[in-house]
Formats: structure tokens, sequence, C-alpha cells
């Protein structure tokens, strides 16, 4: 069985801030303008390769195996050409690495409520925490484009185990006040490392290399922590590290 997420974001001037919605396969879709993703602000891309612009991130919590995806473009009949065109789109395990996908083109959208959207690109079982849709260009001429919604499917045939790995990912010491240590097993390679907090918001990432590395908890309040690795096979290495 296949599980689907969609996303549907609503109107936004700045793009890190969002909400979610579901709409169920066989439901009208929606027209209003106020249950879409529209940006007209430009700002820096997640991704230091992309030049400032237009995009949406979205983060799904932890990697998934990615397949099909369905994307509905902008559908408030009054504003079609506000529609994107062309989605330029890259993927993450820990939102510093980015792979290119490529590039696709979109039509716009028809402004009715039986509004089926259109097949998007088929991701073929790429492993991604983080997808980054990048407007390249925008059909209005004053800079905004927007989206309606963009439902992901997942490829449960690859397991979540292979991806994140727990408990293999050695740390020292812990509890710590200060620095702690970690490595990874079997003489593999650290490509990032990322911290965060007990409802798993992001509180600092960076770029690692080596099989060793460390971290300084002193400047965070006392409590529990997860440390999040990546080697640059893409695997993840998850730790629960306690600041004292």
């Amino acid at each position: 069985m296949i599980k689907i997420y969609t996303l549907l974001f609503g109107l936004l001037l700045l793009i890190n801030e969002s909400e979610a919605q579901c709409w169920p396969t066989g439901f009208t879709h929606d027209t209003r303008p106020e249950t879409m993703w529209l940006s007209c602000e430009s700002s820096a891309s997640p991704n230091p390769a992309r030049p400032e612009g237009l995009w949406l991130q979205f983060d799904f919590g932890q990697p998934y195996a990615l397949s099909t995806t369905t994307i509905w473009n902008f559908n408030e009949p009054t504003y079609l050409a506000l529609g994107a065109t062309e989605l330029e789109i890259d993927y993450s395990t820990d939102g510093i690495n980015w792979v290119s996908w490529g590039a696709f083109d979109l039509s716009l959208a028809p402004g009715t409520t039986d509004y089926e959207g259109e097949n998007g690109p088929d991701l073929s079982g790429v492993t991604a925490r983080y997808v980054l849709l990048t407007v390249p260009n925008e059909n209005d001429g004053i800079g905004c484009a927007g989206l309606s919604e963009v439902r992901f499917n997942i490829d449960q045939t690859v397991s979540v185990q292979d991806i994140v790995i727990r408990d293999l990912l050695d740390v020292y010491p812990n509890p710590s006040d200060g620095w702690i240590n970690f490595r990874l097993p079997n003489d593999l390679q650290l490509q990032s490392i990322s911290l965060h907090d007990q409802r798993g918001r992001l509180i600092t990432n960076r770029a690692s290399s080596g099989q060793f590395d460390r971290i300084d908890l002193s400047i965070y309040p006392s409590g529990a922590y997860l440390l999040v690795v990546t080697d640059v096979n893409g695997k993840l290495y998850r730790k629960r590290v306690t600041v004292v």
C-alpha cells in the first residue's frame, strides 16, 4: 500500500510560515486564494547553490523514499497567471547537502472546483527529508508565483530502517555540560550533523567531515536533545543526548 502525504499551503508572503490541509481523492478542489501558496517576496534559498528568489520547502520530519507526485497550480479564477509554469527541484536528507533532481514544466490551472491537478515529477525512490521547489521565472511580470497543492507518494517498499540507523553512533561523554564527541562505526565518513530539541525542532546544523567530530552543548539549556549525523552515503544516525 502506498502512503500519500498531501501538503496544501496557505497564502504566504514569507515562505517560512505555512499551513497544511488534506484534500481526499474525489473531493472538489478549492478556488479560494487563502487556501493556496503565493509568494511575492524573494528570499535566500535553503540551497546555497540557488540564487535568492521564490521557493517552497517541504520538511517531512524524517527521510522517506519518495515516488510519484501530483501538483495543483494556483487555482484562483481571477489570477490564474500567478501559477508557476516551471519548477526547479532539489532534495536533501539533512537540509545542508542538496541534490538537484532537475526542472519540471507546469500548465496553468483552470480555476474550477473539479480541477484534478497534473502528474508531477516521479522522484523514483530518492531518499529525502526535504524537498525544495524553486520558481525560476514568474508569469505575471511583477515577481509573484503560487501553487495550490502538492501531493507526495511514498515508496513503502523501502524501509525507514534502511535510511535511519539508531544506536550505532558512539557519543561521549553523555550526559554532558560541555563538549561531546561522536564517531561513526566501521570507519564511515561524516557528511553533516544537526541538533534537535525534544519537539523535533532544528536548533543547529552544519557540514562535517572525517570519522570524528564534536559539538559544544554548554550553550543550551538542560534537557534532552536529539543528535542526528549523516554519513557520506546518505544514511542517518540518531542518538539521544542529555545536557546537565
